[in-house]
């Protein structure tokens, strides 16, 4: 999972400051159109199940998890100065249930501060 949100943050920090935001492509390979996987950036606090299809395309090795219902949940913030947009506060994080159905769901979570270009 940590590869996962290695590879899903990489793409969020490529892309320009004004397409971060709810149910932006995290990258343009990644937009859903002619035949390729949506890979979003879900509503703020929002739970989204990484298995599915297009997440296994995205990153084939969530393919060890699928079982265990794992899940992204991206929360965001964006911090005004003058105004004006300056810079956007995201907390990535996955979440999955334990190997055997023994144990507290885990968790993993990246953060992450995109300041506007310049």
């Amino acid at each position: 999972m940590s590869d996962f949100l290695v590879h899903y943050v990489e793409m969020i920090k490529a892309l320009p400051f004004s397409s971060i935001g709810a149910g932006a492509p995290v990258n343009p390979l990644f937009d859903g159109s002619e035949g390729s996987p949506a890979i979003t950036i879900p509503a703020s606090g929002s739970a989204t199940a990484v298995n599915t299809a297009a997440y296994l395309t995205f990153h084939p090795d969530l393919l060890w998890v699928t079982n265990n219902n794992p899940q992204l949940c991206v929360t965001y913030t964006t911090n005004f100065v003058n105004a004006a947009a300056h810079d956007i506060h995201l907390a990535v994080q996955a979440s999955w249930d334990p190997p055997v159905g023994r144990g507290t769901r885990l968790a993993v979570r990246f953060d992450l501060v995109r300041t506007k270009d310049l």
